[in-house]
């Protein structure tokens, strides 16, 4: 079960897992306002645990976000390379081969406006590894566990500064 909160509303989501599937639902204790900040392009969210994927695509739903969901690196760049997007939520360490730091510099070789609203998620910020990505890559991070109002909060920041930018 997750609790998500935002401007005193409280939904509280659960979320089932079976093999190559994942249900999510909830109820709302007030509801939470739904407007669309992020225009009309989708924000990309990049997850490779199918119930962190869909507790991230609902939290962002209901922070106003329109939500396209890729559960791996190649279909990250598969969905990078067939739609336009407004911003990439991707998690720094992905299985499978093409992890966040290829898909970001995917977009920095072919998408370079899109660059600029791209946030890497992690679990281990103080590894190594992580700080050497994050000092050379220079994409803003969020470690996990975080609150969903900090993540909202960052990716409307990232929204509002490449629409001034780009507009």
């Amino acid at each position: 079960m997750c609790v998500f909160e935002q401007d005193g509303s409280v939904s509280f989501f659960f979320s089932l897992t079976a093999p190559g599937d994942c249900v999510c639902f909830g109820f709302q204790c007030r509801g939470v306002r739904n407007r669309d900040v992020s225009g009309s392009l989708p924000i990309l969210v990049v997850e490779d645990e199918e119930i962190l994927l869909c507790f991230f695509k609902q939290a962002l739903e209901r922070g106003g976000f329109k939500v396209s969901a890729a559960s791996s690196g190649n279909e990250a760049l598969a969905l990078l390379e067939q739609k336009d997007f407004a911003g990439v939520v991707c998690d720094l360490r992905l299985e499978g081969g093409t992890g966040g730091p290829e898909i970001f510099e995917w977009v920095r070789k072919n998408r370079l406006q899109l660059s600029s609203c791209f946030l890497f998620i992690t679990g281990d910020a103080s590894d190594p590894r992580a700080v050497e990505l994050r000092e050379h890559i220079g994409a803003p991070f969020i470690e996990k566990p975080f609150r969903v109002a900090q993540l909202l909060e960052i990716l409307k920041k990232l929204t509002s500064e490449k629409a001034g930018v780009f507009a």
